[in-house]
């Protein structure tokens, strides 16, 4: 569905834009922390058992690899990435993904000091 969204010409423009945009103004920045925080941390969130340790970061974590690979296929036009077909790349990083999904349970772990961001 991600790669979905953003392989049509509209949605591929929009996201590049925002990409781009997001490294000098502060707007879209807002705008790209939202629709990370709307359409892949929120989602995911349902999908990992809260009891599990360290399930907000493992969303958070997620939406790091699908923006790494949005970045490295619309933005970077990366090869072999750019051209491959989407199944071709859920099939090659899904597995990535769903280690950090349901991977390995590393029991509690210590709050970060670091202020926590909307994501």
């Amino acid at each position: 569905a991600f790669l979905g969204r953003w392989d049509s010409p509209g949605g591929r423009a929009a996201l590049v834009s925002l990409l781009r945009s997001a490294n000098t103004d502060a707007a879209a920045l807002a705008r790209l922390t939202d629709l990370v925080a709307r359409t892949i941390v929120a989602p995911t969130a349902t999908q990992i058992d809260p009891r599990r340790s360290m399930s907000r970061l493992r969303a958070n974590l997620i939406a790091a690899q699908l923006i790494g690979l949005a970045w490295a296929r619309y933005v970077l036009a990366l090869e072999p990435i750019a051209s491959a077909s989407i199944q071709l790349v859920v099939k090659t990083f899904a597995p990535s993904v769903d280690a950090t999904l349901r991977g390995r349970d590393f029991g509690p772990h210590p709050q970060s000091r670091a202020p926590q961001s909307a994501l």
